[in-house]
């Protein structure tokens, strides 16, 4: 259920696969440590106890885990995934410092109040250790500030309140809050890595044998990138793989799209497609068209989309040439050719018999309709 935390934020794919991996462990780590609590409770003084005692004591076991710890921890990977969306979001020119800021509300703790202000760059070791959230329930956050407007805090000062800000002596005499220090966006981890689920006997053996990769998977082969008050949406297959070479404009061009509320889909490609089950399971409308075992870039409104992007010398007639081949709408990536050439090179393609629904020009993001067919097949 921790992997429900995350999929509201806008988060870099890869930041929010770690952060999905991190929140699988977690929620298995937590079963284990209720299991081993269990099991101890099983026994007093050498004797097995009574079915009345464990039944009792199962439930209270079950409230503590399941109802007490789980508010807390739910909560604090909401929170944790929210700040590690802004950590990814932070400006790389060095024009801003980061502002540590509290709820300013009778319910923050003293605490953490004592940081309320302070103003640091983002590569100071403070944000390493302190960069909120810093409790459960911790409702901090982080604000850009230029640097030419808030004077830069006493590093020194700063570190010894986060310190004091994460120390909370427990009856064993340790230090019950250190484990808050470590950064979510930086670390790409959703709970404290110090956690002490991840000391418990056995947890190597848990973690050797966690196929989270499947599970993610599994769980989640569509994930939302983007979400618009009109209705646009962006979603992306599991196997769309972001480090593909034409993965940002292709990104790019969808974001454009669904801002004008269209719902679009970023489509994997298959090797075999015709032998792979899963390809016809995700392309089954194209069965029986000349574009079966295509794979084609997107789908927007039900409708597949080929993107065409420059390969070398950009030339709007070997894009088309190689678009059309995959589907009758095509994306081709601006060139500076001529309106006029692209026309002749449409109106050659369909009298040679070639299907071409839709044409449209990508000018750095920016669509625009170049051809549409009145007497589509």
């Amino acid at each position: 259920m921790f992997d429900s935390a995350i999929r509201d934020n806008d988060i870099p794919e890869e930041m929010m696969r770690a952060l999905q991996s991190d929140a699988f462990l977690f929620g298995s780590l937590k079963t284990h440590a209720q299991l081993l609590e269990a099991d101890s409770l099983l026994t007093k003084d050498g004797r097995v106890k009574s079915y009345r005692e464990l039944d009792d004591e199962f439930r209270k076991l079950n409230v503590e885990y399941n109802q007490n710890y789980l508010e807390a921890e739910y909560q604090f990977a909401v929170n944790s995934s929210q700040m590690a969306a802004k950590w990814a979001e932070l400006d790389e020119d060095g024009r801003y410092n980061l502002q540590y800021r509290t709820a300013s509300d009778d319910r923050v703790r003293p605490e953490h109040a004592e940081l309320e202000g302070i103003t640091l760059p983002k590569d100071d070791a403070f944000w390493l250790e302190y960069y909120p959230p810093n409790g459960w329930n911790c409702r901090c956050t982080v604000v850009e500030v230029r640097k030419s407007k808030f004077p830069e805090s006493d590093p020194e000062e700063a570190l010894e309140k986060g310190e004091a800000a994460t120390t909370q002596i427990g009856k064993d005499g340790k230090n019950r809050a250190a484990i808050f220090r470590f950064n979510p966006g930086k670390e790409e981890k959703l709970f404290p890595p110090a956690h002490p689920y991840n000391k418990l006997k056995g947890v190597k053996t848990i973690i050797d044998n966690l196929d989270v990769g499947r599970m993610i998977q599994s769980l989640q082969e569509w994930s939302s990138l983007k979400k618009y008050d009109n209705g646009g949406e962006i979603r992306k297959h599991s196997l769309v793989d972001p480090k593909d070479s034409d993965y940002k404009v292709l990104r790019k061009s969808a974001d454009w799209f669904a801002k004008s509320g269209e719902k679009v889909d970023l489509l994997p490609r298959y090797d075999a497609t015709l032998k792979n089950p899963e390809y016809a399971k995700l392309y089954a409308d194209l069965k029986d068209t000349k574009y079966w075992g295509k794979c084609p870039d997107m789908r927007i409104n039900g409708l597949y989309y080929e993107y065409e992007g420059h390969q070398g010398s950009g030339d709007y007639s070997k894009m088309l040439r190689r678009g059309v081949k995959q589907s009758d709408n095509i994306i081709l990536q601006y060139t500076g050719q001529s309106d006029s050439y692209l026309k002749k090179l449409i109106k050659f393609r369909i009298n040679e018999g070639q299907e071409i629904n839709e044409v449209w020009i990508d000018n750095n993001g920016e669509l625009t309709q170049f051809f549409k067919n009145p007497t589509p097949k």
